[in-house]
């Protein structure tokens, strides 16, 4: 007997689960990129990629906010949050 789960929908539609575990597997990534980019000497270009970096390279607890990582971020939620609603918009609720 199939479960709902396992049933194919035919549609070329994602199942819930990994629509959601995309976003999951981004932050762990950029969390990994930045973390390993403070170790390892061939990453650390890569670290501006991450926003973790923009959060912590100024070190804000001691030095005060950089306005400029800071701006990145807003960018940053402004821009996840566009794409956001557009996937919201574009997805079938009827399912």
């Amino acid at each position: 007997m199939q479960s709902c789960r396992d049933h194919p929908r035919g549609t070329g539609h994602r199942r819930r689960e990994d629509r959601g575990s995309e976003g999951q597997r981004i932050a762990v990534a950029a969390y990994l990129l930045n973390s390993l980019g403070s170790m390892v000497e061939g990453l650390k270009s890569y670290c501006k990629l991450s926003p973790f970096y923009y959060y912590t390279s100024a070190e804000p607890l001691r030095n005060g906010l950089d306005m400029g990582h800071a701006g990145v971020l807003i960018v940053l939620t402004v821009v996840f949050l566009a794409v956001a609603l557009i996937a919201f918009e574009r997805h079938d609720l009827a399912v």
